[in-house]
């Protein structure tokens, strides 16, 4: 986009800042996903586990 940019309107307003600043919140997000338990639901009890063993198998 920086390229577009260069070669279209190189005087102009910089606008591949906005594309690169949402790329980067994605990137930001991803990797708090990937190495915290922000966005990771809280784990299920041994309890739930059966309950649900139970109603896969139709005990």
């Amino acid at each position: 986009m920086t390229l577009i940019w260069v070669f279209t309107t190189p005087d102009g307003f910089y606008w591949p800042m906005f594309l690169l600043l949402a790329w980067g919140i994605g990137l930001v997000l991803q990797g708090v996903d990937a190495f915290t338990s922000v966005f990771t639901p809280a784990q299920p009890s041994e309890a739930q586990i059966q309950r649900e063993i139970d109603r896969l198998t139709g005990r």
